[in-house]
């Protein structure tokens, strides 16, 4: 209820309200644990262990939440008393999931989607997606038709790289008999399903999971429109079909307590861009990839970086390259050379450090920002480019380096799209280098 009253607060009275409830809940929790690790040894025979989970569970829990929030928020949960370290919450729900307890299992499911999931899409480096296996394993055991535990067996095979294996267990999960009050978890694995294709390139596919999202599914109207729209700009092209639903998206972007969506607002602006340069994008399909994975999940990034540099070839040709934000005409306006120009430097530089050839990906880096000045619509590429180069020096032992750079872009860029997820991403690597 208190997480609630902080979600759903319509004013700030109400935001600190909330804030402080919880911190009631996470005061008691607190209290509790200071009394077990200063008097366990003579508590330890005497402990009830569903009392003792349900401590180490909800610490675990608040310790891990807390972790990951972006610093700018961090500053104020500190403010209102909130405490949280990422390795002793994970560390108290690891000792709740090996003890007999009533919330024993509440702790396993816990560190079964931090490892298979939001670990991965966080970026942190310290999920396990072989603990996360191993957690699967056992639930399915027991529950082998249960649809939470074969949603995460698709989902580690989708870490995996393992694309025709999440496939087929999604594919399965969707068959299995259920009550309609699970209807939104297979609506999420229709959501896996899209990621997956996308990976194997089956676009039809994509934009199939897509539609039936946006038939029975009311989470994001825009979202799940453009998702459809631009799979099927991939697969046929700029169609009369495309450009209408296109054109539709811009009405359905909702606000939830007077702020729009950052994910919409984003997709709402691709919208444009399409229209403005005559009903043309470059690689959506790659631009999305990178947007809810950063191409971290891909079955070769050889063939996706062949791809990405005839693109770059094209426009070079185009005059891409020149100084200038110039454009080419085209059936209904100009397409804006500079943006894609600048993009396709971003996914060179992203698929030149998963392979390891950082020598490349510097250069290509460098490129990308002697050329940041000149972007006119995509003005997220500049600070997640410098984000990206960051995680390239953390990879490569430069910690200084890449701590300069995750400051840079957090520090130097606003007003751009999916601006508080690149603030969530710095402090995933900033907790991961302990470089902060």
């Amino acid at each position: 209820t208190n997480v609630q009253t902080f979600l759903e607060g319509d004013s700030f009275g109400n935001f600190l309200r909330g804030g402080f409830d919880i911190k009631s809940s996470n005061g008691a929790y607190k209290c509790m644990w200071k009394m077990l690790q200063k008097h366990g040894e003579e508590l330890e025979d005497g402990v009830d262990a569903h009392w003792l989970t349900g401590v180490q569970l909800g610490c675990g829990i608040f310790n891990v939440m807390i972790s990951m929030l972006p610093p700018r928020i961090l500053r104020l949960a500190q403010f209102i008393g909130f405490e949280g370290d990422r390795d002793i919450g994970l560390g108290l729900l690891q000792e709740c999931s090996e003890l007999d307890g009533l919330r024993s299992a509440m702790g396993s499911l816990t560190l079964l989607a931090y490892h298979s999931y939001m670990g991965p899409l966080f970026e942190f480096n310290d999920y396990d997606i072989g603990k996360a296996q191993v957690l699967c394993s056992m639930f399915l055991k027991k529950y082998p038709n249960s649809i939470i535990f074969k949603f995460y067996e698709g989902r580690i095979a989708y870490v995996q790289n393992k694309f025709p294996v999440a496939v087929s267990v999604y594919e399965e999960t969707l068959a299995i008999p259920h009550d309609p009050m699970w209807d939104q978890l297979l609506h999420i694995c229709w959501w896996e399903l899209i990621w997956c294709y996308s990976g194997t390139s089956d676009w039809k596919k994509c934009a199939h999971y897509a539609l039936q999202l946006k038939e029975n599914n009311t989470w994001s109207p825009v979202v799940f429109t453009y998702l459809h729209a631009a799979h099927l700009y991939v697969d046929e092209g700029a169609t009369d079909r495309v450009r209408e639903l296109m054109d539709s998206i811009p009405a359905k972007k909702q606000t939830i307590a007077g702020k729009s969506i950052p994910l919409e607002k984003f997709m709402v602006r691709k919208v444009r861009k399409f229209q403005e340069q005559g009903s043309f994008l470059m690689l959506p399909q790659l631009e999305l990839a990178y947007i809810w994975q950063g191409l971290k999940f891909m079955p070769s990034f050889d063939s996706a970086l062949e791809l990405v540099r005839a693109e770059l070839k094209a426009l070079r040709e185009q005059g891409a390259a020149e100084g200038e934000k110039k454009t080419k005409k085209g059936q209904n306006g100009g397409r804006i050379l500079a943006d894609d120009y600048c993009l396709a430097l971003l996914f060179e530089a992203v698929l030149l450090m998963h392979l390891e050839r950082y020598d490349e990906s510097e250069e290509t880096f460098q490129l990308l920002f002697a050329n940041e000045k000149r972007l006119v619509l995509d003005h997220y590429i500049a600070p997640y480019g410098h984000y990206e180069h960051g995680k390239m020096y953390a990879r490569s032992g430069k910690h200084d380096k890449a701590r300069a750079e995750f400051k840079n872009a957090v520090n130097n860029y606003t007003k751009y799209s999916n601006e508080s997820r690149l603030h969530f991403l710095v402090q995933s690597q900033l907790g991961n280098e302990r470089i902060e």
